[in-house]
This record gives C-alpha cells, structure tokens and sequence, in this order.
C-alpha cells in the first residue's frame, strides 16, 4: 500500500509539474517573439523555438482604429487581432510596434484582452485562456510615442495550439500592419515665434537666424501638412521652387524645435 500511495504521488507530481509548463506557456509569451527586427525575427516557431516544425501562416489579423490620416503622437488607439484557424485551437500572441530605426515605440496598457510583458510596455501578450474555438479576438489598448516617429509597423505573431499537452503539431500565424505619422495634424501645432525668418515674404533663398544647427534638419511644410523641403540645416534655404503660398519651416536637432510661418511670392 505504501508503494502504491507513493507511485500514485509522484504520477500526480509529475503531472502536476506537466500543467505548472504548459500553463506557465498559455499565460503569456516571455518576449522576443513577434518576429520583428527587435525580436532579430524570432518567433516561438523559429530560431530555436520550441513551436516549431509546421510552416508559418501569413494571415491578415491585425486591425485598428488609426484613421487613414495616420496616428498622432501621445494618442491612444485600439489595436485588434482577431487569427483563424481550420481546427479548434487554443490561442496565445505576443505583439509589439516598431519603428524605422528599428526600436520598439509607444506603450501598450494591460487590460482583459492582454498583459504587457515583463514590465515591459512597449509590447504585450496574452492572458491563459482555457477554452478552445477556430477564431478569437484581442483588442489591445495602445498608445502612440509622444514624440512622433514617423512611420510604424505593427508586429504580431499568434500560436494556435492544439491542445494536446506538448508543441508539436502547433500552427504559427504572424502579420505586420504599416501605419503613418498624421503629418496633417502636426502641422498646427508646430508654428512658433522663436526662429526669424527673413526675407519674409521671399522669392529665391530664405535665411534662418536664431537657431543652433547642430546635427539640425530643416523641414518645410505646405498648409495641407505636406512635407515639401526636408535637407540638413542651413542658414540659407533656396524656396524658389516652391509654389506661391503660405507655409511652415520647422528647425529641429536633437534638443529643440523650432517653427515659423513664411510666404512664398
């Protein structure tokens, strides 16, 4: 009887120990894995992950309500991630937005749908989920780098598993979403009065004074929010080819930015 108490106790340990890992797995990704260049394009299918061995699915999963002109800086958005799957899965994620250089921007917050990782805002998982189904959705809050950087892309890569208790036979599914600075907007909110500008109206080459250009760019934007002149600060700026009309040069380094309007005759 003592043997088979203790056979019966070590099935229920090792069982046990089974469901600590396989709960550890289905209540969130570790990070590093979206696939992105952040990731070096890890997911948990690929570079030694331990889902692999079945082909990556692309699918497109991934959608927001960023209106078509594009997010603005320090604003907050939904992103949604609704993955299918041919069998009864159950389902996991781990997403993140990256921008040009190659850095993970903005913040996400934990809500019903999902957990930041680690502590780590700038990407976000997701909760155990015990039930199985072909499709779920996710709607994930985040919002925007306070700063703008330019263009973004979203990254997210989803594990269907099959439930059997171990990773094989599991399906990956990635996508990635292109997103756009509203240059539009920024436009509005970047006229100043600390930079001169002279002459003001000018026809051919335009002076700026009043601003350090070290490492400096100069960007010059039409009253649609077009960015039309972008070139490393100058003291002198040739605008003859610019159509008449009102517009915004923008002087910008590393630690300030400068702005103010001028005609072009």
């Amino acid at each position: 009887m003592r043997m088979k108490s203790l056979s019966t106790t070590l099935k229920v340990a090792a069982l046990a120990a089974v469901s600590t890992l396989f709960l550890a797995n289905s209540g969130g990704s570790p990070g590093g894995n979206t696939g992105s260049a952040v990731d070096g394009g890890k997911t948990c299918a690929t570079q030694g992950g331990c889902h692999a061995g079945r082909p990556i699915l692309k699918q497109e999963m991934i959608t927001t309500n960023i209106p078509a002109t594009g997010y603005e800086p320090g604003k907050n958005y939904q992103i949604t991630l609704s993955p299918e799957s041919e069998k009864r899965a159950q389902w996991g994620y781990e997403m993140l937005v990256q921008s040009s250089s190659g850095s993970a921007v903005g913040s996400f917050t934990s809500n019903a749908d999902g957990n930041i990782v680690s502590g780590q805002s700038d990407r976000i998982t997701h909760k155990f989920n015990g039930e199985t189904s072909k499709t779920t959705t996710w709607v994930l809050d985040w919002k925007a780098p306070e700063a703008g950087e330019g263009d973004l892309q979203i990254f997210a890569s989803v594990l269907a598993a099959n439930d059997n208790n171990n990773t094989g036979g599991d399906d990956l599914i990635i996508d990635t979403l292109d997103i756009s600075e509203n240059r539009t907007t920024s436009v509005a909110d970047i006229i100043g009065q600390e930079i001169v500008l002279y002459p003001n109206p000018v026809v051919t080459d335009l002076h700026v004074k009043g601003f350090d250009g070290s490492n400096g760019m100069i960007s010059v934007f039409d009253m649609h929010g077009s960015e039309v002149i972008s070139v490393p600060f100058a003291t002198t700026i040739d605008v003859r080819n610019l159509a008449a009309g009102n517009y915004v040069l923008k002087a910008a380094n590393q630690n300030v930015t400068l702005n103010k309007t001028f005609v072009k005759q």
